[in-house]
């Protein structure tokens, strides 16, 4: 019981957009950190589809298409959540909603509360998860959500879920690397990278998550940005980014990119 706990706090700090790799950042939580009192974890992701505009279940939304570059909410037991996004619209005022399953919007769906994006598309709230009704149970089966209401007009935006990043590749095959260095070029088409001194193509996903210097997507990356990326080679020779965290201004100086390989 104990490792699941600290599973599920590792697991939290992990989502709510700081890098525990980086051990001198002190986490941004929304919440004191308190052993055993949180009940359940979960990233946010994009409400997203390739094919036309479906509505988000029995809830009766349509999809959103806002940026979102990471997201997190957490449940406590004393009825307090926190949810936080990065890189959403920038200036745009949300609405988080707990759905539950099997409803229609108007009954099934509560409000929890609002956030309000600044110029970086970021906001961290602590919200209040209202309390069962009499006579009813206090189990609570369903999905957080955070929506957009503009003229009257509703989407659902992000959802609480998860992003598979590609495959580890096997340890004769591929290498966990993380390594400092300047971008050389972009290449916007496969949303792909490189470092000066180093000629190998470094790809970024769904799954990458950006941080550093107001940086949450792939486009605010520029050439001369000295960054620190994590990932792991692929079997095609090029590196997967699943971390890229743009560096202070002061650290462009430094030229050229120096790399640590650790084995799978």
């Amino acid at each position: 019981m104990v490792r699941l706990n600290c599973i599920l706090l590792c697991i939290f700090l992990a989502f709510v957009g700081i890098s525990v790799l980086q051990a001198d950042d002190p986490p941004p939580s929304p919440f004191p950190v308190i052993a055993n009192e949180f009940l359940y974890v979960s990233r946010l992701v994009r409400v997203s589809t390739s094919n036309g505009t479906p509505v988000l279940g029995n809830f009766g939304v349509p999809a959103g298409t806002d940026p979102l570059s990471s997201g997190a909410v957490a449940v406590r037991r004393d009825r307090q959540v926190g949810i936080e996004i990065k890189g959403a619209q920038a200036n745009t005022s949300y609405s988080a909603m707990f759905c539950r399953f099997g409803f229609p919007a108007a009954s099934g769906c509560i409000s929890l509360g609002g956030l309000t994006t600044d110029d970086s598309g970021d906001d961290t709230e602590t919200l209040t998860f209202p309390d069962a009704a009499a006579g009813t149970t206090d189990t609570w089966d369903g999905t957080f959500v955070v929506m957009r209401t503009v003229k009257s007009a509703t989407t659902a935006e992000f959802i609480s879920g998860f992003t598979f990043p590609p495959a580890m590749p096997s340890p004769s095959e591929g290498t966990e690397v993380q390594f400092d260095g300047q971008i050389q070029s972009l290449n916007t088409a496969n949303a792909s990278f490189r470092l000066a001194v180093l000629t190998t193509d470094i790809v970024t996903g769904d799954s990458t998550q950006f941080q550093g210097s107001g940086t949450h997507h792939f486009e605010d990356l520029k050439v001369g940005d000295m960054v620190h990326v994590e990932g792991f080679t692929q079997s095609n020779s090029t590196v997967f980014a699943t971390d890229v965290r743009v560096l202070p201004a002061e650290t462009k100086g430094h030229s050229g990119s120096q790399g640590t390989g650790q084995g799978n």
